[in-house]
């Protein structure tokens, strides 16, 4: 009777410690990890929010660059760290919803593998057009490239990203063919386009911005249903009938499977707040960016229709990376 009664006990103190440990969290720094090189979207809103998220807990919220293959190094460092909540991923299409769409050889299994939190921004991609070329608007794109089957190059930050799917399917609703320049990574090919060695490239409204305002280059259209601040003058595809080729850039956080409900919730809730924050919102609407977010399962559900969405854009343009 006595070890019946001293075992029910200790089940109490064990669950009532649990609050406890969820109030405890956390009790030092967290590693964001970015898996792209510093400078780009997710990189600069991935520090905002850290240090947005970094305030509110009360310790660091360090960025670490784990850039490479796709983006896949870093998520897949990221899904097989320790379930804690002291290593979380701050993370896009690329290797979420992308790269499992065009390679057998993701290292991980979404969305099995991956829990996640909550969504922080969408935003559509501009297109981009050389200041050389004879193209002002939408309907001048689409008859130049018709006229001039695959003459127009566009450029993108590589085979199987989230750019060149985009492209893929901007091609297909607009029944056109253009010839595919690979780079490494965005900033490696806006001067390119700036110069007129590349035609066409999708970029993110905040990217392209500074060359766009300067005249440097035109842009002719944006991939959302809602236009963007930066682009008031520039119709969406859904005005322009296109709303099959409807794409949005979007960034959010995530961990590894199995961080507890506690840490999971709180996590959650103080993103909720940096989301809200007048100073951190501030900072973002001077680099272009307004949240969107969703959480928990909503934000799964996003990603796994994402998914079945460039996996289809994959199969029909035979885009597979097979290294």
């Amino acid at each position: 009777m006595k070890r019946l009664v001293s075992l029910l006990l200790g089940l109490a103190m064990a669950g009532a410690m649990l609050p406890a440990l969820a109030q405890d969290y956390p009790t030092g720094p967290i590693k964001l990890i970015v898996p792209f090189s510093p400078g780009a979207g997710t990189d600069a809103t991935g520090r905002v929010v850290a240090e947005g998220l970094a305030k509110r807990l009360g310790y660091p919220v360090v960025v670490e660059n784990k850039p490479g293959a796709g983006s896949m190094i870093g998520v897949d460092y990221v899904l097989k760290s320790k379930a804690d909540g002291y290593t979380l991923l701050y993370g896009t299409a690329d290797g979420l919803t992308v790269m499992p769409a065009v390679s057998a050889k993701v290292p991980y299994k979404v969305p099995e593998d991956v829990l996640f939190l909550t969504r922080t921004f969408t935003m559509p991609f501009a297109i981009a057009v050389a200041n050389n070329l004879p193209i002002n608007n939408w309907a001048e794109f689409v008859a130049y490239a018709k006229a001039n089957p695959g003459k127009l190059r566009y450029a993108t930050s590589g085979i199987g990203t989230g750019g060149h799917l985009a492209t893929a399917l901007l091609e297909k609703t607009a029944g056109i063919s253009m010839s595919h320049i690979p780079y490494k990574g965005v900033g490696q090919f806006i001067p390119d386009l700036l110069s007129g060695n590349v035609d066409v490239g999708l970029v993110t409204p905040p990217t392209i911005n500074p060359h766009y305002s300067t005249g440097k280059v035109k842009v002719i259209a944006q991939t959302g249903t809602k236009k963007h601040a930066l682009l008031p003058n520039v119709p969406t595809f859904v005005e322009l009938n296109l709303k099959d080729a409807v794409v949005e850039v979007w960034y959010g956080v995530m961990a590894p499977p199995g961080l507890p409900a506690s840490v999971r919730d709180k996590l959650t809730r103080e993103l909720a707040l940096t989301l809200k924050d007048p100073e951190v919102l501030e900072r973002l609407s001077k680099m272009g960016w307004v949240p969107d977010s969703i959480e928990g399962d909503a934000f799964k559900k996003f990603a796994v229709d994402e998914l079945g969405v460039w996996t289809g854009v994959a199969k029909a343009a035979k885009i597979e990376i097979t290294d």
